[in-house]
């Protein structure tokens, strides 16, 4: 083999293996960014949960509030 195959060799083994290490670079920025989607989704539904806990203890509350007052029964005096 002649010395200019050679360097070709070496300039092509030198970009796979670049090419390697920024696929395994990549692969992990993806990992981590489905690992913090997981968590981020995680504190959404936790909030969720709780303002629709809110919500539904203000309608009780409303609800409650809102119930028509009882009707008095008053005793006639009979004299």
């Amino acid at each position: 083999m002649t010395d200019a195959i050679l360097i070709k060799l070496a300039q092509y083994q030198t970009e796979t293996r670049n090419q390697k290490k920024e696929l395994k670079t990549y692969s992990q920025k993806l990992l981590d960014r489905e690992e913090e989607m997981k968590e981020i989704k995680k504190e959404y539904e936790e909030k969720i949960k709780l303002l629709k806990d809110e919500i539904a203890f203000k309608d009780k509350m409303i609800k409650s509030l809102n119930t028509k007052p009882k009707k008095r029964k008053v005793k006639k005096n009979e004299d």
